[in-house]
């Protein structure tokens, strides 16, 4: 599953997460005890996928950079990250190894998303790194929620 850049306008996320309230309806009970981690340089991306993830019933943590991902993981272990490539301070590839080195986070599914020339040229990096999924920047956001519902579903 990955998104095609031109998918959604940015414009378009927002009035899109404001709809996702069809999604809480395919919620389990225990949807308030997963935890998913948002890594994006980008506030307006942040702010999207956490009202949007919220809105299906997830608990959301949020981080600027690669380091407070990191800081976050440490304080709640999250069901899956959905992360950022390119960042300031520590970018997708460095937040990816040191998560992989701590026994905590080994598990955790990875969703890296980013453009799509910044993927092609990453992707020889992210073998064996348990990315699960590259998506490309603009992603659509439905396809985002469904795919951070099953996988914070199965993982745990």
């Amino acid at each position: 599953m990955v998104g095609h850049p031109g998918d959604v306008a940015q414009e378009n996320l927002t009035t899109k997460a404001a709809g996702s309230s069809d999604w809480a309806r395919l919620m389990t009970n225990d949807a308030k005890h997963r935890r998913v981690l948002v890594v994006d340089d980008e506030p307006l991306i942040r702010t999207i996928l956490a009202r949007a993830l919220t809105d299906i019933g997830l608990v959301v943590d949020l981080a600027e950079d690669g380091r407070q991902g990191l800081a976050r993981v440490r304080e709640h272990v999250p069901r899956v990250v959905v992360l950022d490539l390119m960042m300031p301070n520590m970018d997708g590839l460095a937040f990816i190894d040191s998560c992989r080195s701590m026994p905590t986070s080994v598990h955790i599914p990875i969703i890296l998303m980013s453009s799509e020339a910044s993927l092609v040229t990453a992707r020889p990096r992210l073998a064996g790194k348990g990315v699960v999924v590259l998506i490309h920047k603009p992603f659509d956001l439905d396809t985002m929620l469904e795919l951070v519902r099953r996988l914070s579903e199965s993982s745990g």
